[in-house]
C-alpha cells in the first residue's frame, strides 16, 4: 500500500511557496496592484495545502503565522479539522451590501477541534490589515461566535495595525473589537476619511480589558472622553495623533495640551496634529516638563505651530524635531517665529525635519538656520522647498554645521549645478545626501568631476548613500550611465548606494555599474594570469533572462583570465545590444582596474 505523504512547504514548488509566503508577509504585496478579494481567491488552494499540514514543524508554522494580513486562513484550518464545510461567505450583488456576510453552514460542534484552532491563533503576533473587504471584517465576529474562545480570539497578539481608506464601506471600527487583546503593545488605527473611522471605542475597550500599549497611532481628535484610557496607559512611549480639519468634535470637548502631557509624562516620541487638540495657554498653570521626550513632531498651520512652541513646556532632552506645515501661511506668521520656537525647545536638538506643504510660504533663507542650531546639527531635512537654491546656500550650511551627517533637500524649484557635489565632497562628516542636481554634464564628460574637484582640492568625503532627486534622460545609454558612476566615485569614493526619483530601472543599472567599478578599484592589479589575449569571440548568445548584473559578472570573470582583453563579442547578429553592453562594461572595468591603486581617494 502506497504511503501517503502530507503536503509541506518542502514538497511545494518554488512558485507555490512564494504564493504562500506573500500571502502572509504584507511587504511582498504591492499595495493597490491587487484587491484583497483577488489575492484571497487565487491563494485559497495553496493555503489549504500548506497551512493545515500536520507535517510542518512548529518552527515553520510559527514563522508562517507570525505576521498576517488576514484571518481567512483560519477557515481552512477549521474545515481541515471538521472534515466538512463549516463556513461560507454569502455574496450578494454588491460586495459592500450589508447582507453579505459569513454563514455557519455545518452542524459540527467546535469542542473537538477548538484547541487545535486556538493553537494556530496563538501563533499570530502581528496583524496588518489594509482596507479590509467586507469578506474580511465580517469574519472576525463570525469566528468569535463559532469558536467561543474562553479568553480572546488572538490571545498573544502584540501588534494590530489597520488602515482604512475606503469611504464607500461602513465604519469598520465596531468589527475590530474581537481582534483586540490585552497583550497588545502596538496599536495603529489610521484612516484617510476620519469621519468613517472613529477608533475611540477600540481604545476604550483596550483600557477596559487591562491593556497597556507602548505605541499608539490614531486617526482621531484628542477627545476629552479618551482621558481615562490615556491615563491608564502607563507604559506608553510613542504617541501619534492625526485628524482631518473637519473632525466633528466641538472645540471645548478636545483635550488641552496640559491634559495630554499630564496623561503621558513618560512619552519618548510624540507626533501631534495640532488640529486634534486645544491650544490654550491659559490651561497651563505652571511650566510643564517632559524630561523623557526625545522626538517631537507637531503638524498644523504656521501660527498654530508657533503658538505651541511658545507654550510653557520644557523639553530638556528633545534631540529630534519634525515640523509639518499645512494650510495657509498667514501674513502674521514668519519663519523667524518658528525658528525661535524651535530654539526654545531644547539645547540638545541635532535632527530637524521640515515638511513644508503650505502653499504660500514666505521665502526661507537657509543660512538663517545656522545660528539657531549652532554647530551641533547632525541631520537636516527640508522637504517641498518652494524657492530657488544656490551653491552659496549649500556652502554656507555645510560650513555652519561641521558635524552634519545627513542632508535632505527635497523638491526645490531648480536643479543645482553639478559643482554642488564638489562642495558636498569637501565636508568631512556628511554620510547621506539627497539633492536635486543637473546630471547632464556628469553623464557626457568623462573628466567633469575631475575639473570640478580642481576648485575643491580638500576632498574628504564620507558620503555612502546618495539620492539624486532627478532622473536621467530616456536617451541615456549605458555609456552615459557608466560615465556618471565614474564621476560620482571621484566625488564620493566610499559611495555604497545610489537612488533616483521614480526611475527604478535606471537605479538598478546604476547599482550594477557602481558595484562593477568598486570591485575593479578594490582588486587593483591583483591578477595572476599572464595571458596576452586581446580579442575573444564567444560562439554563444545570451538568454533574455540574463540581467545587466549577470553581464557585469561575466566581464569580471573573463578579465581575470585575460587581463589584456580589449574586445568581447557574441555569435549572432541579434546580439548587437549585448555586444555593446559587454564592450562598455569591459572598457569601464579596465579603466577602473587600472586606477585600483587610487581606491579610497577617488579614481584617477
Amino acid at each position: 500500500m502506497a504511503q501517503f505523504h502530507r503536503p509541506s512547504l518542502a514538497t511545494l514548488s518554488m512558485e507555490l511557496r512564494h504564493e504562500i509566503l506573500s500571502y502572509f508577509l504584507l511587504d511582498l504585496e504591492p499595495l493597490g496592484l491587487e484587491s484583497a478579494g483577488d489575492i484571497l481567491e487565487k491563494r485559497t488552494t495553496a493555503l489549504s495545502l500548506a497551512l493545515v499540514s500536520r507535517s510542518l514543524s512548529d518552527i515553520a508554522l510559527d514563522t508562517l503565522w507570525k505576521e498576517m494580513s488576514t484571518l481567512q486562513p483560519v477557515v481552512s484550518v477549521i474545515e481541515a479539522s471538521a472534515l466538512i464545510p463549516v463556513f461560507r461567505f454569502q455574496h450578494h450583488r454588491r460586495l459592500a451590501s450589508e447582507s453579505s456576510q459569513w454563514k455557519i453552514t455545518g452542524t459540527v460542534h467546535p469542542d473537538k477541534f477548538r484547541p487545535r484552532v486556538i493553537e494556530y491563533l496563538k501563533r499570530i503576533k502581528r496583524l496588518v490589515i489594509i482596507n479590509p473587504s467586507r469578506q474580511e471584517f465580517t469574519l472576525w465576529s463570525a469566528l468569535t461566535q463559532f469558536l467561543k474562545p474562553t479568553g480572546y480570539l488572538l490571545p498573544e497578539l502584540q501588534a494590530l495595525m489597520v488602515q482604512w481608506h475606503n469611504p464607500h464601506l461602513p465604519p469598520v471600527y465596531p468589527t475590530l473589537i474581537p481582534l483586540v487583546s490585552p497583550t497588545l503593545h502596538t496599536l495603529h488605527l489610521h484612516a484617510f476619511h476620519t469621519s468613517h473611522f472613529f477608533p475611540d471605542p477600540i481604545v476604550h475597550y483596550l483600557h477596559l480589558i487591562g491593556g497597556n500599549p507602548q505605541e499608539l497611532q490614531l486617526s482621531t481628535p484628542c477627545s476629552r472622553s479618551l482621558l481615562p484610557a490615556f491615563s491608564s496607559f502607563s507604559t506608553l512611549r510613542e504617541l501619534f495623533m492625526c485628524t482631518s480639519g473637519e473632525h466633528g468634535v466641538p472645540h471645548n470637548d478636545l483635550m488641552s495640551v496640559q491634559d495630554l502631557f499630564t496623561s503621558f509624562p513618560k512619552l519618548d516620541d510624540l507626533t501631534l496634529d495640532l488640529r486634534a487638540i486645544r491650544l490654550d495657554k491659559s490651561q497651563i498653570e505652571s511650566v510643564m516638563q517632559l524630561p523623557v521626550l526625545r522626538t517631537l513632531s507637531p503638524s498644523g498651520r504656521a501660527q498654530d505651530i508657533t503658538k505651541f512652541l511658545s507654550m510653557d513646556i520644557d523639553f530638556p532632552n528633545v534631540t529630534d524635531v519634525g515640523l509639518q506645515l499645512v494650510g495657509e501661511f498667514e501674513e502674521s506668521a514668519t519663519w523667524g517665529d518658528i525658528f525661535r520656537g524651535i530654539s526654545k525647545v531644547s539645547a540638545c536638538v541635532d535632527t530637524v525635519h521640515f515638511d513644508m506643504l503650505a502653499d504660500n510660504q514666505p521665502m526661507m533663507f537657509l543660512h538663517d538656520l545656522a545660528p539657531i542650531f549652532g554647530c551641533s546639527l547632525k541631520s537636516l531635512s527640508l522637504d517641498c522647498i518652494k524657492h530657488q537654491l544656490s551653491l552659496e546656500d549649500i556652502g554656507q550650511m555645510l560650513r555652519a554645521w561641521p558635524m552634519l551627517e545627513e542632508l535632505y533637500l527635497g523638491n526645490p524649484v531648480n536643479s543645482l549645478d553639478a559643482a554642488v557635489l564638489g562642495i558636498c565632497a569637501t565636508h568631512g562628516t556628511l554620510r547621506s545626501l539627497s539633492i536635486h542636481v543637473d546630471l547632464d554634464r556628469l553623464t557626457r564628460q568623462n573628466q567633469a568631476a575631475t575639473e570640478i574637484m580642481m576648485d575643491y582640492p580638500k576632498m574628504r568625503s564620507e558620503i555612502r548613500d546618495l539620492r539624486l532627486c532627478t532622473s536621467l534622460r530616456s536617451s541615456s545609454t549605458l555609456e552615459h550611465k557608466a560615465t556618471l558612476i565614474r564621476n560620482l566615485l571621484i566625488f564620493f569614493p566610499v559611495l555604497e548606494s545610489i537612488s533616483l526619483s521614480q526611475r527604478e530601472e535606471q537605479e538598478k543599472e546604476l547599482g550594477v555599474l557602481l558595484s562593477l567599478y568598486k570591485t575593479a578599484y578594490k582588486n587593483g592589479s591583483d591578477v595572476k594570469s599572464k595571458s596576452k589575449l586581446k580579442t575573444l569571440h564567444l560562439h554563444y548568445s545570451l538568454d533574455d533572462s540574463v540581467t545587466l548584473e549577470d553581464k557585469a559578472k561575466l566581464t569580471q570573470t573573463l578579465f581575470s583570465f585575460f587581463p589584456a582583453l580589449e574586445t568581447i563579442s557574441l555569435s549572432d547578429d541579434d546580439d548587437a545590444t549585448d555586444n555593446e553592453y559587454l564592450r562598455v562594461l569591459l572598457s569601464r572595468y579596465k579603466l577602473a582596474f587600472s586606477a585600483g591603486s587610487h581606491f579610497g581617494v577617488g579614481p584617477s
